[in-house]
Protein backbone atom coordinates (compact mmCIF):
# COMPACT_ATOMS: atom_id res chain seq x y z
CA UNK A 1 0.00 0.00 0.00
CA UNK A 2 1.15 3.56 -0.45
CA UNK A 3 3.07 5.04 2.46
CA UNK A 4 0.62 6.88 4.72
CA UNK A 5 -2.44 5.01 3.40
CA UNK A 6 -5.34 5.06 5.89
CA UNK A 7 -5.68 1.28 5.52
CA UNK A 8 -2.25 0.92 7.15
CA UNK A 9 -3.65 2.31 10.41
CA UNK A 10 -6.50 -0.21 10.31
CA UNK A 11 -4.11 -3.07 9.56
CA UNK A 12 -1.85 -1.95 12.41
CA UNK A 13 -4.82 -1.85 14.81
CA UNK A 14 -5.64 -5.43 13.79
CA UNK A 15 -2.04 -6.53 14.30
CA UNK A 16 -1.51 -7.20 10.59
CA UNK A 17 1.78 -6.73 8.78
CA UNK A 18 1.82 -4.32 5.88
CA UNK A 19 4.23 -3.44 3.11
CA UNK A 20 4.33 0.28 2.42
CA UNK A 21 5.86 1.72 -0.75
CA UNK A 22 6.14 5.41 -1.57
CA UNK A 23 3.59 6.52 -4.14
CA UNK A 24 6.22 7.59 -6.66
CA UNK A 25 8.79 4.94 -5.75
CA UNK A 26 7.31 1.95 -7.51
CA UNK A 27 7.73 -1.64 -6.39
CA UNK A 28 11.38 -2.68 -6.40
CA UNK A 29 12.88 -6.16 -6.07
CA UNK A 30 13.25 -5.78 -2.29
CA UNK A 31 9.59 -4.92 -1.88
CA UNK A 32 8.57 -7.85 -4.09
CA UNK A 33 10.73 -10.19 -2.02
CA UNK A 34 9.09 -8.96 1.21
CA UNK A 35 5.67 -9.27 -0.45
CA UNK A 36 6.44 -12.88 -1.39
CA UNK A 37 7.35 -13.64 2.22
CA UNK A 38 4.16 -12.01 3.55
CA UNK A 39 1.95 -13.76 1.01
CA UNK A 40 3.66 -17.08 1.72
CA UNK A 41 2.79 -16.79 5.43
CA UNK A 42 -0.78 -15.59 4.85
CA UNK A 43 -3.85 -17.81 5.01
CA UNK A 44 -5.37 -15.76 2.19
CA UNK A 45 -4.95 -12.50 0.31
CA UNK A 46 -7.87 -10.11 -0.23
CA UNK A 47 -7.61 -7.72 -3.17
CA UNK A 48 -10.04 -4.85 -2.69
CA UNK A 49 -11.64 -2.80 -5.43
CA UNK A 50 -8.42 -1.15 -6.64
CA UNK A 51 -7.54 0.69 -9.83
CA UNK A 52 -5.43 -1.65 -11.95
CA UNK A 53 -2.38 0.51 -12.60
CA UNK A 54 1.01 -0.41 -14.04
CA UNK A 55 2.64 -0.17 -10.60
CA UNK A 56 0.25 -2.79 -9.27
CA UNK A 57 1.01 -5.34 -12.01
CA UNK A 58 4.07 -6.91 -10.30
CA UNK A 59 2.22 -7.08 -6.99
CA UNK A 60 -0.77 -8.86 -8.49
CA UNK A 61 1.54 -11.19 -10.44
CA UNK A 62 3.40 -12.12 -7.25
CA UNK A 63 0.12 -12.97 -5.52
CA UNK A 64 -1.13 -14.91 -8.55
CA UNK A 65 2.14 -16.88 -8.70
CA UNK A 66 1.84 -17.90 -5.04
CA UNK A 67 -0.10 -20.85 -3.70
CA UNK A 68 -1.99 -18.61 -1.27
CA UNK A 69 -5.74 -18.33 -1.99
CA UNK A 70 -6.78 -14.89 -3.24
CA UNK A 71 -10.21 -13.33 -2.84
CA UNK A 72 -11.32 -10.29 -4.83
CA UNK A 73 -13.81 -7.61 -3.84
CA UNK A 74 -15.28 -5.98 -6.94
CA UNK A 75 -17.50 -3.00 -6.34
CA UNK A 76 -16.81 -1.74 -9.89
CA UNK A 77 -16.42 -3.73 -13.10
CA UNK A 78 -12.83 -4.60 -14.00
CA UNK A 79 -12.99 -2.56 -17.22
CA UNK A 80 -13.81 0.60 -15.23
CA UNK A 81 -10.74 0.09 -13.03
CA UNK A 82 -8.25 -0.86 -15.73
CA UNK A 83 -5.54 1.72 -16.29
CA UNK A 84 -2.83 -0.71 -17.45
CA UNK A 85 -3.55 -3.94 -19.32
CA UNK A 86 -0.61 -5.71 -17.63
CA UNK A 87 -2.26 -5.17 -14.23
CA UNK A 88 -5.65 -6.28 -15.57
CA UNK A 89 -4.09 -9.47 -16.95
CA UNK A 90 -2.43 -10.23 -13.60
CA UNK A 91 -5.70 -9.47 -11.79
CA UNK A 92 -7.66 -11.85 -14.03
CA UNK A 93 -5.26 -14.61 -13.01
CA UNK A 94 -6.44 -14.07 -9.41
CA UNK A 95 -10.09 -14.35 -10.41
CA UNK A 96 -9.99 -18.02 -11.38
CA UNK A 97 -13.38 -19.31 -10.25
CA UNK A 98 -16.24 -17.09 -9.15
CA UNK A 99 -16.30 -18.48 -5.59
CA UNK A 100 -13.60 -16.02 -4.53
CA UNK A 101 -15.16 -12.94 -6.09
CA UNK A 102 -17.60 -10.72 -4.19
CA UNK A 103 -19.19 -7.30 -4.68
CA UNK A 104 -18.57 -6.13 -1.11
CA UNK A 105 -16.77 -7.06 2.09
CA UNK A 106 -19.94 -8.43 3.75
CA UNK A 107 -20.67 -10.51 0.65
CA UNK A 108 -17.13 -11.94 0.70
CA UNK A 109 -17.54 -12.84 4.36
CA UNK A 110 -20.79 -14.64 3.50
CA UNK A 111 -19.03 -16.54 0.70
CA UNK A 112 -16.25 -17.62 3.04
CA UNK A 113 -18.55 -18.63 5.90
Amino acid sequence: MPTGDSDAAVADALGMETLAVGVLEGVDDGALERLGALVGRADAVVVADVDLTAGLAPVLSAVADSETPAYCIEERPTNERTVAEAAATAYRRLRVGEAGVAASTPELLDVLA
